[in-house]
Protein backbone atom coordinates (compact mmCIF):
# COMPACT_ATOMS: atom_id res chain seq x y z
CA UNK A 1 0.00 0.00 0.00
CA UNK A 2 1.00 3.45 -0.89
CA UNK A 3 1.98 6.34 1.59
CA UNK A 4 0.89 9.62 1.23
CA UNK A 5 3.74 10.54 -0.17
CA UNK A 6 5.60 12.38 0.04
CA UNK A 7 4.09 13.34 3.12
CA UNK A 8 6.69 10.91 4.33
CA UNK A 9 10.21 12.08 4.82
CA UNK A 10 12.06 11.59 1.51
CA UNK A 11 14.90 9.40 1.55
CA UNK A 12 14.06 7.97 4.77
CA UNK A 13 11.06 5.68 3.43
CA UNK A 14 10.93 4.23 0.73
CA UNK A 15 8.05 4.62 -1.60
CA UNK A 16 5.49 2.23 -1.91
CA UNK A 17 6.00 0.35 -5.61
CA UNK A 18 9.46 0.64 -5.87
CA UNK A 19 11.86 -2.04 -6.34
CA UNK A 20 13.78 -1.56 -2.35
CA UNK A 21 10.93 -3.03 -0.08
CA UNK A 22 12.79 -1.06 2.84
CA UNK A 23 10.69 1.06 4.81
CA UNK A 24 14.12 2.42 6.78
CA UNK A 25 16.56 5.24 6.12
CA UNK A 26 18.85 3.44 4.06
CA UNK A 27 22.38 5.40 3.05
CA UNK A 28 24.11 5.24 0.01
CA UNK A 29 27.50 2.88 -0.31
CA UNK A 30 30.33 3.79 2.17
CA UNK A 31 32.26 5.07 -0.52
CA UNK A 32 29.64 8.38 -1.06
CA UNK A 33 27.37 8.45 1.58
CA UNK A 34 30.07 9.22 4.59
CA UNK A 35 31.16 12.20 3.51
CA UNK A 36 29.78 15.27 2.22
CA UNK A 37 28.77 16.41 -0.94
CA UNK A 38 32.13 16.43 -3.26
CA UNK A 39 32.46 20.19 -4.38
CA UNK A 40 32.98 21.38 -8.01
CA UNK A 41 36.28 22.15 -7.22
CA UNK A 42 37.59 18.74 -6.57
CA UNK A 43 36.03 17.05 -9.78
CA UNK A 44 36.96 19.11 -12.36
CA UNK A 45 38.35 17.54 -15.56
CA UNK A 46 41.46 15.76 -14.48
CA UNK A 47 39.87 12.50 -15.65
CA UNK A 48 41.39 9.66 -17.56
CA UNK A 49 38.73 8.90 -19.49
CA UNK A 50 40.00 9.45 -23.13
CA UNK A 51 36.36 8.85 -24.70
CA UNK A 52 34.73 11.98 -22.96
CA UNK A 53 35.13 15.45 -24.42
CA UNK A 54 35.46 18.45 -22.28
CA UNK A 55 32.02 20.16 -22.39
CA UNK A 56 31.06 16.96 -20.18
CA UNK A 57 33.14 18.60 -17.74
CA UNK A 58 31.86 21.75 -18.01
CA UNK A 59 28.24 20.01 -17.46
CA UNK A 60 28.82 18.43 -14.64
CA UNK A 61 30.27 21.77 -13.08
CA UNK A 62 26.99 23.68 -14.34
CA UNK A 63 24.97 20.86 -13.08
CA UNK A 64 26.71 21.34 -9.61
CA UNK A 65 26.74 24.61 -9.60
CA UNK A 66 22.56 25.61 -10.32
CA UNK A 67 19.74 24.96 -8.62
CA UNK A 68 17.91 22.68 -11.02
CA UNK A 69 14.17 20.79 -11.12
CA UNK A 70 13.68 17.41 -12.32
CA UNK A 71 10.34 16.49 -13.90
CA UNK A 72 8.64 13.62 -15.52
CA UNK A 73 7.28 10.14 -15.69
CA UNK A 74 8.03 7.07 -13.85
CA UNK A 75 6.65 3.67 -15.72
CA UNK A 76 5.72 0.48 -14.47
CA UNK A 77 7.27 -1.96 -17.10
CA UNK A 78 5.60 -5.07 -16.58
CA UNK A 79 7.04 -8.33 -19.30
CA UNK A 80 6.36 -6.22 -22.40
CA UNK A 81 4.18 -4.04 -21.08
CA UNK A 82 4.41 -0.46 -20.24
CA UNK A 83 1.96 1.46 -17.47
CA UNK A 84 2.19 5.19 -16.06
CA UNK A 85 2.37 4.73 -12.69
CA UNK A 86 3.52 8.06 -11.49
CA UNK A 87 4.82 12.09 -12.17
CA UNK A 88 7.74 13.75 -10.25
CA UNK A 89 8.78 16.92 -9.74
CA UNK A 90 12.24 17.29 -7.64
CA UNK A 91 13.85 20.72 -6.91
CA UNK A 92 17.10 20.77 -5.91
CA UNK A 93 18.73 24.56 -4.13
CA UNK A 94 21.73 25.16 -1.93
CA UNK A 95 19.58 24.92 1.33
CA UNK A 96 16.16 23.69 0.34
CA UNK A 97 14.38 20.66 -1.64
CA UNK A 98 11.19 20.09 -2.77
CA UNK A 99 9.39 16.91 -4.08
CA UNK A 100 5.77 16.24 -5.71
CA UNK A 101 4.72 13.01 -6.60
CA UNK A 102 1.43 12.73 -8.94
CA UNK A 103 -0.07 9.03 -8.22
CA UNK A 104 -1.66 7.72 -11.72
CA UNK A 105 -4.92 5.85 -10.56
CA UNK A 106 -5.86 2.35 -11.70
CA UNK A 107 -8.40 4.03 -13.98
CA UNK A 108 -5.52 6.14 -15.36
CA UNK A 109 -6.70 9.27 -13.74
CA UNK A 110 -4.33 11.65 -12.26
CA UNK A 111 -4.06 11.80 -8.28
CA UNK A 112 -2.23 15.11 -7.02
CA UNK A 113 0.00 14.80 -4.75
CA UNK A 114 1.50 18.13 -2.70
CA UNK A 115 4.55 19.94 -3.10
CA UNK A 116 6.47 19.09 0.11
CA UNK A 117 9.33 21.47 0.80
CA UNK A 118 12.34 20.73 3.31
CA UNK A 119 14.88 23.44 3.99
CA UNK A 120 17.49 24.09 6.31
CA UNK A 121 17.52 26.38 9.39
CA UNK A 122 20.20 28.06 10.55
CA UNK A 123 21.74 25.28 12.82
CA UNK A 124 22.20 23.51 9.37
CA UNK A 125 19.14 21.25 10.20
CA UNK A 126 16.38 20.29 7.95
CA UNK A 127 12.64 21.37 8.88
CA UNK A 128 9.32 21.37 6.71
CA UNK A 129 6.88 24.04 7.16
CA UNK A 130 3.18 23.40 7.76
CA UNK A 131 -0.13 23.67 8.35
CA UNK A 132 -0.60 21.42 11.72
CA UNK A 133 -3.97 19.50 12.63
CA UNK A 134 -4.79 22.45 14.60
CA UNK A 135 -4.56 24.79 12.30
CA UNK A 136 -1.24 26.40 12.86
CA UNK A 137 1.91 27.33 10.83
CA UNK A 138 4.67 24.80 12.14
CA UNK A 139 8.22 24.35 11.27
CA UNK A 140 8.87 20.22 12.00
CA UNK A 141 12.06 19.24 12.51
CA UNK A 142 13.54 15.70 10.50
CA UNK A 143 13.78 13.61 12.41
CA UNK A 144 15.70 10.22 12.46
CA UNK A 145 16.33 7.89 14.96
CA UNK A 146 14.70 10.63 17.42
CA UNK A 147 18.23 12.89 15.75
CA UNK A 148 17.83 15.68 14.00
CA UNK A 149 19.00 15.15 10.48
CA UNK A 150 21.46 17.29 8.93
CA UNK A 151 20.46 19.01 5.33
CA UNK A 152 24.11 19.55 3.50
CA UNK A 153 25.06 15.95 4.34
CA UNK A 154 21.56 14.49 3.26
CA UNK A 155 20.13 16.52 0.89
CA UNK A 156 22.50 17.78 -2.03
CA UNK A 157 22.17 18.49 -5.39
CA UNK A 158 22.37 14.80 -6.71
CA UNK A 159 24.83 15.90 -9.32
CA UNK A 160 27.07 17.05 -6.46
CA UNK A 161 28.21 13.57 -5.91
CA UNK A 162 29.39 12.66 -9.39
CA UNK A 163 33.04 12.90 -10.46
CA UNK A 164 33.95 13.44 -14.04
CA UNK A 165 35.22 10.06 -14.07
CA UNK A 166 32.09 8.40 -13.38
CA UNK A 167 30.46 8.94 -16.62
CA UNK A 168 31.52 7.40 -19.85
CA UNK A 169 30.50 8.20 -23.44
CA UNK A 170 28.26 5.34 -25.02
CA UNK A 171 26.10 5.41 -28.31
CA UNK A 172 25.43 9.75 -28.43
CA UNK A 173 24.15 9.69 -24.22
CA UNK A 174 26.34 9.33 -21.52
CA UNK A 175 26.19 6.60 -18.54
CA UNK A 176 26.99 6.45 -15.19
CA UNK A 177 29.15 3.71 -14.27
CA UNK A 178 28.26 0.97 -11.85
CA UNK A 179 29.99 2.48 -8.67
CA UNK A 180 27.83 5.85 -8.78
CA UNK A 181 24.38 4.78 -10.08
CA UNK A 182 23.06 3.40 -6.51
CA UNK A 183 24.00 6.79 -5.08
CA UNK A 184 23.06 8.98 -7.78
CA UNK A 185 19.34 7.78 -7.57
CA UNK A 186 19.03 7.45 -4.20
CA UNK A 187 19.78 11.61 -4.06
CA UNK A 188 18.13 12.17 -7.29
CA UNK A 189 14.77 10.19 -6.66
CA UNK A 190 14.21 10.32 -2.40
CA UNK A 191 13.63 7.09 -3.12
CA UNK A 192 15.43 3.70 -2.46
CA UNK A 193 15.56 2.14 -5.30
CA UNK A 194 18.06 -0.71 -7.26
CA UNK A 195 19.12 0.72 -10.50
CA UNK A 196 20.72 -1.08 -13.14
CA UNK A 197 21.22 1.51 -15.44
CA UNK A 198 21.12 5.38 -15.46
CA UNK A 199 21.39 7.81 -18.85
CA UNK A 200 22.48 11.40 -19.13
CA UNK A 201 21.68 13.20 -22.45
CA UNK A 202 23.40 16.42 -23.34
CA UNK A 203 22.01 19.30 -25.62
CA UNK A 204 24.44 22.64 -26.16
CA UNK A 205 26.66 21.39 -23.19
CA UNK A 206 24.19 21.01 -20.81
CA UNK A 207 22.85 17.59 -19.20
CA UNK A 208 18.98 17.99 -20.20
CA UNK A 209 17.14 14.51 -19.02
CA UNK A 210 17.92 11.68 -16.56
CA UNK A 211 16.54 7.93 -17.59
CA UNK A 212 16.57 5.42 -14.80
CA UNK A 213 15.70 2.02 -15.44
CA UNK A 214 15.49 -0.23 -12.01
CA UNK A 215 16.23 -4.17 -11.53
CA UNK A 216 13.13 -6.61 -11.90
CA UNK A 217 12.08 -8.34 -9.41
CA UNK A 218 8.90 -10.98 -8.84
CA UNK A 219 5.43 -9.74 -8.47
CA UNK A 220 2.11 -11.36 -7.73
CA UNK A 221 2.31 -14.63 -9.78
CA UNK A 222 5.96 -14.12 -10.56
CA UNK A 223 5.81 -11.41 -13.10
CA UNK A 224 8.59 -9.78 -13.53
CA UNK A 225 8.41 -5.95 -12.47
CA UNK A 226 10.79 -3.03 -13.09
CA UNK A 227 10.36 0.78 -13.69
CA UNK A 228 11.97 3.56 -15.83
CA UNK A 229 12.22 7.26 -14.48
CA UNK A 230 12.04 9.97 -17.08
CA UNK A 231 13.27 13.07 -16.57
CA UNK A 232 13.68 16.40 -17.73
CA UNK A 233 16.37 18.80 -16.39
CA UNK A 234 15.37 22.20 -15.67
CA UNK A 235 18.25 24.92 -14.55
CA UNK A 236 18.17 28.31 -12.50
CA UNK A 237 14.92 26.87 -10.40
CA UNK A 238 15.59 28.43 -7.12
CA UNK A 239 13.61 26.62 -3.68
CA UNK A 240 12.61 28.68 -0.62
CA UNK A 241 11.08 27.63 2.63
CA UNK A 242 7.21 28.24 1.82
CA UNK A 243 5.41 31.42 2.87
CA UNK A 244 2.15 29.96 4.60
CA UNK A 245 -0.80 31.13 6.69
CA UNK A 246 -3.47 29.72 8.26
CA UNK A 247 -6.56 28.65 6.81
CA UNK A 248 -9.67 30.93 6.84
CA UNK A 249 -12.49 30.31 8.88
CA UNK A 250 -15.73 30.52 7.21
CA UNK A 251 -19.58 30.27 8.46
CA UNK A 252 -19.63 26.61 7.36
CA UNK A 253 -16.70 25.73 10.01
CA UNK A 254 -18.94 26.29 12.93
CA UNK A 255 -21.28 23.75 11.41
CA UNK A 256 -19.02 21.20 11.41
CA UNK A 257 -17.30 22.01 14.57
CA UNK A 258 -20.74 21.60 16.40
CA UNK A 259 -21.11 17.97 14.94
CA UNK A 260 -17.80 16.82 15.32
CA UNK A 261 -18.73 17.53 18.71
CA UNK A 262 -21.85 15.59 19.31
CA UNK A 263 -20.67 12.84 17.43
CA UNK A 264 -17.52 12.73 20.45
CA UNK A 265 -19.08 12.70 22.87
CA UNK A 266 -21.39 10.16 21.69
CA UNK A 267 -19.01 7.80 21.00
CA UNK A 268 -17.09 8.02 24.10
CA UNK A 269 -19.43 6.13 25.88
CA UNK A 270 -17.78 3.10 23.87
CA UNK A 271 -21.28 1.37 22.81
CA UNK A 272 -22.08 1.88 18.98
CA UNK A 273 -22.53 0.48 15.73
CA UNK A 274 -20.88 1.85 12.89
CA UNK A 275 -22.78 0.82 9.46
CA UNK A 276 -19.65 0.56 7.00
CA UNK A 277 -19.67 -0.07 3.21
CA UNK A 278 -16.75 -0.92 1.32
CA UNK A 279 -16.48 0.23 -2.59
CA UNK A 280 -13.35 -1.23 -3.94
CA UNK A 281 -14.62 -1.24 -7.93
CA UNK A 282 -17.06 -4.33 -8.00
CA UNK A 283 -19.65 -2.90 -6.08
CA UNK A 284 -20.20 -1.54 -2.12
CA UNK A 285 -19.90 -4.42 0.59
CA UNK A 286 -21.83 -3.59 3.30
CA UNK A 287 -20.76 -4.93 7.12
CA UNK A 288 -21.16 -3.69 10.83
CA UNK A 289 -18.49 -2.77 12.89
CA UNK A 290 -19.65 -3.19 16.92
CA UNK A 291 -18.00 -1.30 19.77
CA UNK A 292 -19.07 -2.06 23.37
CA UNK A 293 -16.93 -2.62 26.61
CA UNK A 294 -15.89 -5.69 25.69
CA UNK A 295 -14.02 -4.08 22.60
CA UNK A 296 -14.86 -3.86 18.59
CA UNK A 297 -15.44 -6.64 16.26
CA UNK A 298 -15.46 -6.13 12.76
CA UNK A 299 -18.35 -8.47 10.29
CA UNK A 300 -16.50 -8.59 7.63
CA UNK A 301 -15.09 -11.96 6.22
CA UNK A 302 -11.62 -12.36 5.27
CA UNK A 303 -10.44 -14.93 2.86
CA UNK A 304 -10.34 -17.76 5.38
CA UNK A 305 -13.97 -17.00 6.62
CA UNK A 306 -13.05 -15.27 9.46
CA UNK A 307 -13.61 -12.42 11.45
CA UNK A 308 -12.00 -9.95 13.76
CA UNK A 309 -11.79 -7.78 16.27
CA UNK A 310 -10.14 -6.00 19.28
CA UNK A 311 -10.98 -7.61 22.60
CA UNK A 312 -10.16 -5.97 26.32
CA UNK A 313 -8.69 -8.06 28.89
CA UNK A 314 -6.44 -6.83 31.44
CA UNK A 315 -3.83 -5.86 30.76
CA UNK A 316 -5.39 -3.91 27.45
CA UNK A 317 -7.12 -4.24 23.91
CA UNK A 318 -5.94 -7.26 21.87
CA UNK A 319 -6.31 -8.03 18.44
CA UNK A 320 -8.64 -11.72 17.65
CA UNK A 321 -9.88 -13.82 15.12
CA UNK A 322 -13.26 -15.89 15.02
CA UNK A 323 -14.27 -18.72 13.25
CA UNK A 324 -16.17 -21.81 13.79
CA UNK A 325 -17.75 -20.27 17.12
CA UNK A 326 -14.15 -20.21 18.35
CA UNK A 327 -11.78 -17.72 19.42
CA UNK A 328 -7.56 -17.04 18.69
CA UNK A 329 -6.29 -14.19 20.66
CA UNK A 330 -3.19 -12.96 19.87
CA UNK A 331 -1.08 -12.06 23.14
CA UNK A 332 1.85 -10.72 21.64
CA UNK A 333 0.77 -6.91 21.78
CA UNK A 334 -2.20 -4.72 24.36
CA UNK A 335 -3.43 -1.85 23.11
CA UNK A 336 -4.78 1.05 25.58
CA UNK A 337 -8.26 2.44 24.99
CA UNK A 338 -6.81 6.13 24.09
CA UNK A 339 -4.59 4.00 21.43
CA UNK A 340 -8.08 2.74 19.61
CA UNK A 341 -10.86 5.32 20.12
CA UNK A 342 -12.10 7.71 17.48
CA UNK A 343 -11.12 11.10 18.26
CA UNK A 344 -13.37 14.33 16.32
CA UNK A 345 -12.10 17.00 18.19
CA UNK A 346 -7.74 16.64 17.60
CA UNK A 347 -8.57 18.66 14.43
CA UNK A 348 -9.57 21.86 13.28
CA UNK A 349 -12.66 22.29 10.81
CA UNK A 350 -10.75 24.72 8.87
CA UNK A 351 -8.77 21.50 7.43
CA UNK A 352 -11.98 20.72 5.53
CA UNK A 353 -13.31 22.44 2.81
CA UNK A 354 -17.22 22.89 2.14
CA UNK A 355 -19.27 21.71 -0.70
CA UNK A 356 -23.02 21.78 -0.25
CA UNK A 357 -23.71 19.29 3.02
CA UNK A 358 -20.89 17.89 3.01
CA UNK A 359 -16.79 18.59 3.75
CA UNK A 360 -13.84 17.64 1.83
CA UNK A 361 -10.42 17.53 3.39
CA UNK A 362 -7.89 19.73 2.18
CA UNK A 363 -5.58 17.97 0.04
CA UNK A 364 -2.61 16.31 1.90
CA UNK A 365 -4.53 15.85 5.39
CA UNK A 366 -6.50 12.51 4.60
CA UNK A 367 -3.70 10.42 6.13
CA UNK A 368 -3.83 12.07 9.28
CA UNK A 369 -7.28 12.45 9.96
CA UNK A 370 -7.63 8.76 8.72
CA UNK A 371 -5.92 7.97 11.97
CA UNK A 372 -8.14 9.72 13.92
CA UNK A 373 -11.87 8.56 12.48
CA UNK A 374 -11.29 5.29 11.06
CA UNK A 375 -12.19 2.71 13.63
CA UNK A 376 -8.76 0.77 14.30
CA UNK A 377 -8.89 -2.24 12.55
CA UNK A 378 -8.91 0.18 9.44
CA UNK A 379 -6.59 2.81 10.14
CA UNK A 380 -2.76 1.44 9.49
CA UNK A 381 -4.39 0.63 5.65
CA UNK A 382 -6.40 3.94 4.91
CA UNK A 383 -4.10 6.11 6.84
CA UNK A 384 -1.50 4.73 3.75
CA UNK A 385 -3.28 5.15 0.75
CA UNK A 386 -6.34 8.02 2.07
CA UNK A 387 -7.04 10.90 -0.56
CA UNK A 388 -9.97 12.75 0.75
CA UNK A 389 -12.11 12.61 3.98
CA UNK A 390 -15.40 13.43 3.06
CA UNK A 391 -17.91 14.41 6.24
CA UNK A 392 -21.98 14.73 5.49
CA UNK A 393 -23.65 16.95 7.67
CA UNK A 394 -27.43 16.52 8.55
CA UNK A 395 -28.78 19.15 11.11
CA UNK A 396 -26.76 19.01 13.61
CA UNK A 397 -25.16 15.65 13.43
CA UNK A 398 -23.09 13.75 11.29
CA UNK A 399 -24.47 11.90 9.03
CA UNK A 400 -22.12 9.93 7.20
CA UNK A 401 -17.45 9.88 6.75
CA UNK A 402 -16.71 8.63 3.71
CA UNK A 403 -12.69 7.80 3.14
CA UNK A 404 -11.44 7.57 -0.43
CA UNK A 405 -8.34 5.33 -1.01
CA UNK A 406 -5.96 5.21 -3.70
CA UNK A 407 -4.08 1.36 -3.58
CA UNK A 408 -1.30 1.14 -6.33
CA UNK A 409 0.04 -1.61 -4.68
CA UNK A 410 -3.13 -3.81 -5.13
CA UNK A 411 -4.25 -1.97 -7.90
CA UNK A 412 -7.37 -0.91 -6.79
CA UNK A 413 -9.27 2.01 -5.32
CA UNK A 414 -12.56 3.07 -3.87
CA UNK A 415 -14.10 4.04 -0.22
CA UNK A 416 -15.07 3.41 2.94
CA UNK A 417 -17.96 4.91 4.20
CA UNK A 418 -19.36 5.23 7.75
CA UNK A 419 -22.61 5.62 9.24
CA UNK A 420 -22.84 5.76 13.38
CA UNK A 421 -26.11 4.72 14.94
CA UNK A 422 -27.72 2.35 17.73
CA UNK A 423 -25.87 4.60 20.72
CA UNK A 424 -26.05 2.88 23.81
CA UNK A 425 -28.22 -0.43 22.38
CA UNK A 426 -24.90 -2.37 20.55
CA UNK A 427 -24.14 -5.68 21.82
CA UNK A 428 -21.95 -8.06 19.91
CA UNK A 429 -23.61 -11.17 17.98
CA UNK A 430 -20.94 -13.44 18.84
CA UNK A 431 -19.76 -14.64 23.06
CA UNK A 432 -16.45 -15.30 23.21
Amino acid sequence: MRKGLLLLPLLFLASCGTVDSSSSFSSPSSESSTSSPTSPSSTTGTSSSSTLSGSVSDALNYAKERALTLEGDCTLLVNDSETPYAHYVLGFDEQAISVREDLVSTDGTMVEGTETIYFAKENGKTYSRQINLDNEVEDVPLLSGGESVAFAENFPNPFSVLKFSDILSYENTYLLKPNAISTFSLYALHQSVSPTKIELSMEEGRFTHIRIKTSTYGGLGGVGLSYRYDLAIRYDTPISAPELTPYPTEEEHATLEAALARLDEKVAGHNYTIEMKLDAGSGAVPFAYYVTEEGHLDTSIDSSGAIQGLIRQHDGYHYFTYASGTATIDDSEAYDLDEIELDFLSFAPELFVSQGKSFHSRSGYAASLSTMVAPMLYRDYLASCATDVEIAVEGEDVRSLEIFFVDLNNMISGSLSMSFTDFQKTTWPIEI
